[in-house]
């Protein structure tokens, strides 16, 4: 299976940077939030109620940064201002890299957030995915994504609801070989 060889144990140590990051497997919750592009307010608004939630549910976080688009360094300075004031515990990085992602995400209690990667690689992993917000909406996703409207404790309640973090991996997007695959179509044609 696709990122199977990069697993890590629990406990592993990731470097970042030269920084260790330690964690305890199944033990924090990967969160990735981006603006909403189209509605840059409403962006921190559905952050602000994801970050309640996240408070409330008292698992540590490992938060990667948003992306650049308008609206992104505002809610980078949210997150980083909730974790500094210990609002929320955990820790905030501007980019772990893909594989670094990838393993934090294979050892994680869940992956939450609005970015695309928990349409497209979180499927793959075989983890709890929780879609927030209105940044994917209209996308499609595996059946194994929980999609959480932007309400007061919709986020609290999936959490405290899943019993075991691992899913049935999914190949919702295919297996890689797209291209391969056209090309030997065209070669079909082509004869």
């Amino acid at each position: 299976m696709l990122f199977r060889s990069h697993r890590l144990k629990s406990n592993a140590l990731i470097m970042h940077q030269g920084e260790k990051i330690n964690y305890e497997k199944n033990n924090f919750l990967l969160v990735t939030f981006h603006p909403v592009s189209t509605q840059i307010d409403k962006g921190l608004y559905e952050l602000k109620i994801l970050l309640e939630d996240l408070q409330k549910f008292g698992m540590r976080i490992i938060s990667t940064a948003a992306n650049a688009d308008p609206g992104g360094f505002e809610i980078n300075s949210v997150v980083k201002k909730c974790l500094k004031n210990q609002i929320l515990h955990g820790n905030f990085y501007t980019n772990l890299g893909f594989e670094n992602y990838i393993n934090l995400m294979q050892n994680s209690f869940a992956v939450v957030g609005n970015s695309s990667s928990v349409l497209i690689e979180a499927p793959i992993v075989g983890i709890a995915i929780l879609d927030f917000g209105s940044r994917q909406f209209g996308r499609a996703a595996p059946n194994s994504v929980f999609r959480i409207q932007p309400k007061k404790g919709a986020v609290l309640s999936v959490l405290k609801s899943i019993k075991s973090n691992h899913r049935q991996p999914t190949l919702f997007y295919g297996r890689g070989n797209t291209s391969d695959e056209i090309t030997k179509i065209f070669e079909r044609l082509a004869k």
